[in-house]
């Protein structure tokens, strides 16, 4: 009954329902996206009212340097771009609904992925671009705080990578 509604949702391509299944891209974008979405529910629970979506600092501002923040400088955007990625591989990968009902075969749809695509990777270059200005927002205003936590928190984005 469901590859049915399916195949009535395809629009001309009533085999491509069948077509549609979890595979382990699925399954990997899951679980990023989902990974994705906890990290930051995390960040907005451990900065609380300091959280904002324009970099500023508040009155009474403190440095946060627990919960996500122990691990990486930045694990809003971490989580944001573990996101991004889930639900690019769960739409776009052989098996997906888009894929399998012939949408990503259009024009139209090319174009819809080329946009989804290249909004993630200039999301990830504003990113790069982003932390460093938060970083030195941060050690203008907290100082030799903010170098010791540098120092023990090394890495922007990913532990051990970057």
């Amino acid at each position: 009954m469901s590859v049915k509604a399916l195949s009535n949702l395809s629009g001309g391509y009533p085999k491509s329902a069948a077509g549609i299944t979890i595979t382990s891209a699925f399954v990997a974008g899951w679980v990023l996206a989902l990974f994705g979405g906890w990290i930051r529910r995390k960040c907005y629970q451990t900065l609380g009212r300091l959280f904002t979506f324009e970099l500023a600092i508040r009155k009474d501002h403190h440095l946060v340097t627990s919960g996500p923040y122990s691990f990486v400088r930045h694990p809003s955007y971490t989580g944001t771009i573990s996101a991004m990625a889930g639900t690019l591989l769960v739409g776009l990968t052989p098996g997906s609904w888009l894929r399998e009902c012939g949408l990503l075969q259009s024009w139209i749809g090319r174009v819809i992925a080329g946009i989804w695509i290249l909004n993630a990777v200039f999301f990830c270059g504003l990113v790069g671009c982003r932390t460093r200005q938060e970083d030195e927002a941060l050690r203008k205003e907290f100082g030799g705080v903010w170098d010791k936590w540098a120092s023990e928190v090394r890495y922007r984005l990913v532990p051990f990578v970057y």
